[in-house]
């Protein structure tokens, strides 16, 4: 049977669902945020190539690595969700309009003594000025719930300063539209009155307005006025858009919606975000070798994730009552609800679905790793099956500022909590042969459980060099392989690239097209995209530390303590004098000639 190669896995097992799709690149990078009422459907469509005629998806497809999705209820939510998700991320292939404009919302001005009712732009730039409705994703519809609420609770839509202004009522007073309050027409708290009745309509409360409605739409037919029991027949259809299940409008305030899903020793918690009453995304945490219960697990994920996070929500839903949840509800002062019934349970039920959608495409992948794990140790003849690679790779220019960086893979899957950087002292090691033997004796003579498998970037020089400082250190159970590029290039899986181990005379090479040959590749890239990373920070750094070093009477402790308050040279250059002799050991002296050098 002929294997699959990466490049087209990320479009296999999608959820034959309405929803959101996130393509990314190997680096987890969105490159596009699509929606779709079918997502296998809408897959397979890039796959064949035969309904999708824009000259850029060709180029999309050569760099998508993984796609992500959310399922949602209906096609209309997934609509909002992909807005939202793009204005986030700004994906690359997805065209942002340059007005930004989002959805429409009725808006009520609660900020005001006499509130106002007005159509605005979702989200607000204000938002705890205002109570305001789902997000429409028609104007049209929007309109239609502003003209219900003039008309049954007639709230006033005119500007504040013309409130003010106002000596006799408008024209919206003779035609039943507003209460006129501008001029004393109503008292305040019959006016506050209307306003509760307007607030509990926009979330979602229609009984008082459906049965005004009913009635003029009685009252309207008795009197042979059909046109008008018509319009306001019109009106009670429109009220169903806002009873009909929307999740958008589940709750006036933020919530976190928690999922969890076990499986032999693996766990995926999801968490749905809505934010202001809409859904602005979802994430996924995964974990390994788990013996706690769901219960157990999920007390422990919302503590540790919840207890240093800044932007805490309001409320959790949880799809089962914790055990210790009073306690936690107390820790965190967040309110921890298990909804059982109702439009809360449906949300919990959403993000049990991702949980399990993401849960069956991570076990895929991991199946899949094992398989091209199982063919490398059959290609490279190596003794074990390769369950944890490592990849080194160094960084220095001219000697200077040199650097490694160790990046480590576990079933195939990137293991980040793992990575490692490393500063090499240039003044010994001038060069990448000095900086890797430093390395490699510096992390393999500290770290307790070694990889299966050392990849390095480069030829038998460095393999050689590896081996040796393995064997000094008295390891010799850890296989080792270097990939090395054709001709310096840099075009993932499509160069023929070679492969050296110690016990083969000639390097092993594969297909360009090889999924194995891109599996290696990515290893290597990622080792040495983090090592030029952090190459490039550690020389701002040093940047910014010389120039403070060529500044007369500022000494190592006076840099310090400058760098550790301003944070850089333009935080030093834009704080004030007194700012800087505030500091108690920086002098007159020492400001007069900060002034002179960093201008």
């Amino acid at each position: 049977m002929e294997k699959k190669s990466l490049k087209e896995s990320p479009f296999d097992n999608i959820p034959d669902k309405c929803g959101v799709y996130l393509m990314k690149d190997q680096h987890q990078k969105i490159l596009y945020i699509g929606k779709a009422n079918n997502l296998k459907k809408r897959m397979k469509q890039y796959q064949t190539g035969k309904e999708d005629t824009r000259l850029q998806i060709p180029f999309l497809l050569e760099k998508v690595h993984s796609v992500d999705t959310f399922i949602t209820f209906t096609e209309k939510e997934a609509l909002i969700l992909e807005n939202t998700l793009i204005k986030k991320h700004k994906p690359r292939y997805n065209i942002l309009l340059k007005d930004d404009k989002n959805y429409t919302c009725v808006a009520l001005k609660i900020s005001s003594d006499y509130p106002s009712i007005s159509l605005l732009r979702y989200p607000l730039k204000n938002e705890k000025a205002y109570a305001t409705s789902k997000p429409f994703t028609s104007s049209l519809s929007a309109k239609t719930h502003y003209e219900i609420i003039r008309r049954v609770f007639q709230i006033r839509s005119c500007s504040d300063q013309e409130f003010k202004n106002r000596t006799r009522p408008c024209i919206l007073y003779n035609i039943d539209k507003c209460s006129a309050p501008c001029v004393k027409k109503c008292t305040k708290k019959d006016y506050s009155d209307s306003v509760k009745g307007a607030k509990l309509y926009l979330l979602g409360d229609t009984k008082k307005v459906t049965s005004y409605l009913k009635e003029e739409r009685a009252k309207a037919s008795q009197d042979l006025l059909f046109e008008k029991a018509a319009h306001f027949h019109k009106m009670l259809l429109s009220i169903d858009g806002v009873k009909s299940h929307t999740v958008s409008v589940t709750a006036s305030k933020n919530i976190d919606v928690l999922a969890i899903i076990q499986k032999s020793g693996f766990c995926i918690i999801y968490k749905l975000i809505f934010r202001n009453k809409l859904l602005v995304d979802g994430k996924h945490y995964s974990f390994s070798n788990i013996a706690s219960n769901t219960n157990a697990t999920l007390s422990a994920f919302i503590h540790q994730h919840y207890e240093k996070n800044d932007e805490k929500p309001d409320y959790i839903f949880t799809p089962e009552k914790l055990i210790d949840e009073k306690a936690l509800s107390s820790l965190l002062k967040i309110k921890i609800e298990n909804p059982r019934i109702g439009e809360k349970s449906k949300l919990v039920s959403l993000a049990i679905e991702n949980a399990r959608e993401v849960l069956e495409r991570e076990s895929l992948q991991e199946e899949s790793s094992d398989e091209i794990l199982i063919e490398l140790k059959s290609k490279l003849k190596l003794k074990n099956l390769p369950i944890m690679i490592e990849c080194i790779d160094t960084s220095c220019l001219s000697g200077k500022d040199a650097v490694a960086s160790v990046v480590v893979f576990k079933h195939g899957i990137p293991e980040r909590s793992l990575y490692r950087n490393y500063h090499i002292d240039s003044k010994v090691y001038s060069d990448d042969i000095s900086a890797m033997k430093e390395v490699i004796k510096r992390r393999y003579s500290k770290i307790k459980t070694y990889p299966d498998l050392i990849i390095i970037d480069g030829g038998k020089g460095q393999l050689g060099i590896l081996d040796k400082g393995l064997k000094e250190l008295n390891i010799i159970n850890i296989e080792i392989a270097a990939l090395t590029k054709e001709q310096s290039r840099h075009d993932k899986g499509l160069t023929k690239e070679r492969i050296f181990t110690p016990n083969q005379k000639e390097a092993y090479t594969f297909d360009r097209h090889s999924h194995l040959l891109f599996f290696l590749q990515n290893i290597r890239d990622e080792a040495h995209r983090r090592a030029i990373t952090f190459h490039r920070k550690k020389k701002v750094k040093n940047s910014i530390a010389s120039l403070l070093d060529v500044i007369e009477g500022i000494g190592p402790k006076k840099k310090q303590l400058l760098l550790k308050t301003f944070g850089s040279i333009n935080g030093i250059k834009n704080a004030s004098d007194e700012e800087l002799l505030a500091l108690p050991s920086i002098s007159k002296t020492d400001l007069k000639n900060l002034r002179d050098i960093i201008v």
